[in-house]
């Protein structure tokens, strides 16, 4: 999405849209809208309450939406028990991510996806090609992953529960709440290992442990 203005800010947004879409889906998980055919729609509806709220605070004049390979990626391939505890995804929040993807396409954001990468893998090669470029990037996700990219440049937007619209984290945000910098992220996430994705971190190292030896040694 794009628009002439020479005064225009450059910065870059990209969404992760399927940790939005799942994250819409379970705020309303005991409760869901439905539409006049009883099918839920509460990603749909929470999705895109969140884009209208960015749309109307930050104006963005560049902004992507990334998505997750329909098929399995190089992660598999590397270790097969990747993901191999996650449950089965909802047959109707499934339902409804074409139906975010069709909205997007419509109103002119560039659907990003490609087959053996995950949108995090998207997202960060787009970060990385902004920068390079001298423009500012804001990763609009919830996901821990994704603050080892945070910088002077990139900084992570996150859905604000509390009063609606986004909170952003920036490289001191990301201090105050993990005890580390954005540098260290990647090193804090391999030593604990991550069950969601059924990685393994170090046997015996938990959260705390590998705060300590990260302040401790860098």
């Amino acid at each position: 999405m794009s628009q002439s203005n020479t005064l225009q800010d450059n910065t870059v947004y990209i969404l992760d849209s399927y940790g939005l879409i799942y994250r819409a889906y379970y705020a309303l998980f005991s409760h869901p809208l439905t539409n006049i055919r009883g099918e839920n729609i509460s990603a749909v509806v929470i999705f895109f309450r969140n884009l209208k709220a960015l749309l109307s605070k930050y104006k963005p004049a560049f902004l992507a939406a990334a998505f997750d390979s329909r098929t399995k990626t190089f992660r598999h391939e590397l270790y097969p028990e990747y993901k191999a505890t996650r449950q089965k995804t909802p047959e109707d929040l499934h339902a409804q991510v074409p139906w975010i993807e069709n909205v997007l396409k419509e109103l002119g954001v560039p659907v990003l996806m490609r087959n053996g990468f995950e949108a995090d893998d998207i997202i960060a090669t787009v970060a990385k090609k902004c920068m390079a470029e001298g423009r500012d990037v804001r990763i609009l996700s919830a996901d821990k992953d994704l603050l080892q990219l945070v910088n002077e440049h990139c900084k992570e937007m996150q859905p604000d529960k509390t009063n609606g619209g986004w909170e952003t984290e920036g490289i001191e945000e990301v201090k105050a709440k993990w005890g580390i910098g954005p540098e260290l992220i990647l090193d804090f996430l391999s030593l604990t290992g991550d069950s969601a994705d059924n990685v393994p971190g170090v046997k015996g190292v938990g959260e705390k442990t590998a705060l300590k030896l990260l302040t401790e040694y860098g």
